[in-house]
């Protein structure tokens, strides 16, 4: 299958699968991936809004248990959707590293490098694995 092929393959499963009229998110991870675990466990996708990008919020997922890829480019295309960047569109990955949003980056400069990550949003669960998106553009 050529990318050209797959990718109108995941934009028709998005509409059909998951209700997504008009996706955002390209999927640039490996294309035999997508119907396989991304992480297992629990886990949430965090992304933080940065106004630079566009108008929106703060990304927050609901909890899901071994997701696979398809579902993460499902939350990948509504965190596009959200905290209005549509300038990075290219999902390249996961990473347990969340990057802090403006205000820990802030208390993390006053605190000496230390991480001063809380439950900033009762959205955000407690004892789950937190991800955040690797996109690019």
């Amino acid at each position: 299958m050529t990318r050209e092929e797959f990718d109108e393959m995941l934009h028709a499963r998005l509409q059909d699968e998951a209700g997504i009229e008009h996706p955002h998110v390209s999927y640039a991870v490996d294309m035999d991936d997508l119907d396989k675990p991304a992480v297992t466990g629990r886990v949430q996708f965090i992304e933080w809004h940065e106004g630079f990008w566009g108008d929106g919020e703060d990304y927050v997922s609901e909890v899901v248990r071994n997701p696979t890829w398809f579902q993460v480019t499902v939350f990948a295309d509504a965190m596009i959707k959200t905290t209005g960047d549509t300038h990075h569109i290219f999902l390249e990955g996961i990473t347990k590293d969340v990057r802090p949003s403006k205000d820990e980056k802030e208390q993390q400069h006053l605190r000496f490098g230390k991480s001063t990550y809380r439950n900033r949003r009762a959205d955000i669960k407690r004892g789950v694995l937190h991800y955040g998106f690797v996109m690019g553009s």
